[in-house]
């Protein structure tokens, strides 16, 4: 109800604006109200369709493409609506310029004045729904992430390279000199250190979770303050890493 009133109000101070925008040039109140009333509809009109309409059903989705090609729809028919209120007035004065309201011949004042209420409406509509925008583009990138092909790791086992997608890895184990790497078809042990693994494939999403130990946080079945579980086995979490494990799995 609030927001329905607020919109009342905003669209009240839009309409003394265009009367008073409209009668700039010293028109009659027939020849303003001819003018900014019907050219007060096409705004409010565009901006229902965009801001309404088109905003929370595709921008605010991610649908960014969609968005934008249909506000430009949207804005061809409204420039369109503006040129036949034009004509409108032409032909109704008897197909006299003179006496047709001096605003409505400055085509860039004409077009100025209307879509600038348009703009403010907009931006003010883009403020309320910042908030969802940015959690559903977040989303949205973190989904086009999630669906990119990942680039394999490349170890040494045996002497020979071996290339590991990432999404079949478990966790990772230090080994001394070695690291253990944990996957559903079995283990594998490759001559690297467990902090340079961690970085490469720290953009898969893997966890730090203790200096011996990084984990896959899809692949973790429970986790409390001190240990995480894949596959049945506890893997310890330090004091140092706590928090970030928290975070990790709270989001989730």
């Amino acid at each position: 109800m609030k927001r329905v009133v607020a919109w009342a109000l905003f669209w009240s101070v839009a309409a003394l604006f265009y009367i008073s925008y409209f009668g700039r040039e010293g028109a009659d109140q027939a020849q303003v109200l001819r003018t900014a009333v019907p050219l007060l509809l096409v705004a409010m009109g565009t901006e229902f369709a965009v801001g309404g309409v088109l905003l929370p059903r595709y921008l605010l989705r991610g649908r960014i493409g969609s968005f934008l090609l249909y506000s430009v729809y949207v804005l061809v028919i409204s420039l369109w609506l503006v040129l036949v209120i034009v004509v409108g007035e032409f032909m109704t004065v008897g197909y006299r310029i003179d006496a047709m309201n001096p605003a409505t011949l400055d085509r860039a004042g004409l077009l100025v004045g209307t879509y600038v209420v348009v703009a403010v409406a907009l931006a003010i509509r883009l403020v309320i729904h910042g908030e969802a925008l940015r959690r559903e583009l977040s989303s949205t990138a973190r989904t086009l992430e999630a669906t990119r092909e990942p680039e394999p790791l490349e170890s040494q086992v045996d002497r020979e390279t071996v290339r590991l997608d990432p999404r079949d890895i478990l966790f990772l184990e230090s080994a001394g000199d070695y690291v253990l790497v944990n996957t559903r078809a079995g283990q594998l042990m490759t001559k690297a250190t467990l902090g340079s693994l961690a970085d490469a494939l720290g953009p898969h999403g893997f966890l730090r979770v203790h200096r011996s130990f990084v984990v896959r946080p899809s692949a973790v079945e429970k986790y409390t303050a001190s240990t995480v579980t894949v596959e049945g086995r506890e893997i310890p979490v330090s004091r140092s890493f706590r928090e970030a494990v928290r975070s990790t799995f709270e989001q989730r």
